[in-house]
Order: C-alpha cells, then structure tokens, then sequence
C-alpha cells in the first residue's frame, strides 16, 4: 500500500483554499428543510447600526464581529432590543451575538432562566435563524465535542413541530 504524499485532498481545505462540502457531506439536523448552501451573513448596515445602538466597536479589521462584540454582562440590553423587533438585518446579526453571549456565561448557560426569552423570539423568527440554530446545534458532534449552549439550541429545534421551517 502506497503512502500519500501531500496534502489530504478528501477534507475541506483543497489546494491553499477552502471548498464547500458536497451535499451528502453534510450532516444537518433532521428536522431543519434548510439546505447548507442557504447560508446568511451579517450586513455592513447591521452590524453598523448595532454598534452605534449599544457602544460596541466596529473596526474595519475585526472579523466575526457579532461574536466579537458579544458580552454575557449584556446579554438582558441584547434581549430587550430583540424583543422590541429590530428589522431582520439587525435582529439576525443580534441573535448571534446573544448566542455567543450566553456561551461565554460558560456552563451557567444551561440554566440561565433568560434563556427562555430567547426561545420565544426563536419561535416567532424561526426562518430567519435556521443559518444561526445549525451553526451551534453542531450537529452530528457529541457532547464532549460541542459547545456549551449545544443541548440548549438542540432542544429547542427538537421541541418545535414544525422543524423550523419557514412560513
């Protein structure tokens, strides 16, 4: 048997570059429709508007900044302006943030009672955070190799009928 010289070719990072998966490469949760390539990204203005409304930093340099900005210290200013129902731009970008936000609160996350208040703003957004909840659902991991808020996003997909699809 010949040993493989260079890099692995079968992962994610092919020639210097990454490459999307193949569908049957992917495993998502089963009750999500969303296809992977169904990907949403935070807007400029979001992300502009979020860091004027809270103080936050935005630098040209920063990359991933709605997990960035994220503060656990925060997190009741967070809901309270989701709840108030920012535009959909903002209210996608913001619910990132709360989520990072309740994973830097580490394992207190899993009985943090204001999670119950992101629960309801899931449901009532649950298309637009499809992208969000596969992200931290990471599915197809086990639980030693997830995060902190993996059992609780996890639940709440499972909790839903409808599979979270969109209207």
């Amino acid at each position: 048997m010949s040993k493989q010289k260079g890099p692995d070719r079968s992962g994610p990072f092919l020639f210097g570059v990454w490459r999307v998966a193949e569908p049957e490469e992917c495993s998502l949760v089963s009750s999500m429709d969303t296809p992977p390539d169904s990907a949403r990204f935070p807007t400029r203005a979001a992300i502009d508007a979020l860091a004027e409304r809270f103080g936050l930093p935005n630098e040209p340099w920063m990359q991933d900044w709605e997990y960035q900005v994220a503060d656990a210290a925060r997190i009741d200013d967070f809901l309270a302006y989701a709840e108030t129902g920012p535009g959909e731009e903002e209210a996608f970008v913001l619910m990132a943030m709360i989520f990072q936000s309740f994973e830097d609160l580490g394992e207190a996350a899993l009985q943090d009672p204001r999670w119950a208040r992101v629960e309801r703003l899931l449901q009532s957004q649950s298309g637009l955070h499809q992208p969000t909840l596969r992200y931290w659902a990471n599915p197809g991991k086990t639980s030693e190799s997830v995060w902190h808020i993996t059992p609780l996003v996890r639940s709440v997909i499972d909790a839903d009928s409808r599979g979270w699809r969109t209207p």
